[in-house]
């Protein structure tokens, strides 16, 4: 948090050198956080950062609570929308922010100006060793048995993850209809995540792999023995 609040500092001070001809800009940030009742990520496709609907209030919230659906660890995932054209990257950078913890080392904004595309990529981990104590090593698939309940009681922990649009002031600038970065002012759209998912074998399965190489290395050097002594 440390590292967005620096950003989003900077991203201040950008703002007071531009906002004569750009208007006030309320950082539009995105991280990924844990999270607990939630929607399938595999099923997500296109969305909004406006995010779920407070069901009392029927208004944007800027979370998005997901599972992890895929059978295996998500090392990384990106978010893509389009926003305006021929924007100076200077602005990309002091008005965008994204953050990486707790699932991930490293997050990175890119922008093309030829065509408005923006992508918000989050990945980086930590070997499963190291990742035991400091985390970031990546999102964990649910539990096993809680596909067909994932929001039960013993499974809405593990698997779990909430996509974030607010800003560090509780702030969505997603949604904030400025025009210099969002055609028309409307909130963009991010189409369905790009990832990759790892499967990570059960040490019980990384014993049993590592015990049959051993042996057909034993068996081979047995086979090349016999063979030199009759030749």
């Amino acid at each position: 948090m440390l590292n967005k609040r620096f950003v989003a500092t900077c991203g201040m001070v950008a703002w007071f050198a531009v906002s004569a001809w750009a208007g006030p800009i309320k950082d539009p940030a995105a991280q990924i956080d844990a999270g607990s009742f939630s929607h399938s990520f595999s099923g997500l496709g296109s969305f909004s950062p406006c995010g779920d609907l407070d069901p009392i209030t029927d208004q944007c919230t800027g979370l998005i609570g997901l599972y992890n659906d895929t059978g295996g660890f998500l090392t990384s995932i990106t978010l893509d929308t389009t926003i305006n054209v021929g924007l100076d990257q200077t602005l990309i950078d002091s008005s965008f922010t994204c953050n990486s913890d707790p699932f991930f080392l490293q997050c990175g904004i890119t922008y093309t100006s030829s065509s408005g595309a923006l992508s918000i990529s989050f990945f980086g981990v930590l070997p499963p060793d190291m990742a035991a104590v400091d985390g970031q090593d990546g999102i964990p698939p649910l539990l096993p048995g809680c596909i067909d309940h994932p929001d039960a009681p013993g499974c809405n922990v593990v698997g779990h993850f909430t996509f974030d649009f607010l800003s560090l002031e509780g702030l969505n600038g997603w949604t904030d209809g400025n025009t210099t970065l969002f055609p028309g002012g409307e909130t963009p759209e991010f189409a369905p995540p790009v990832f990759t998912d790892t499967a990570t074998p059960e040490p019980g399965t990384s014993a049993l792999l590592a015990a049959g190489l051993f042996s057909l290395a034993l068996l081979s050097r047995r086979n090349y023995s016999s063979r030199s002594s009759r030749s």
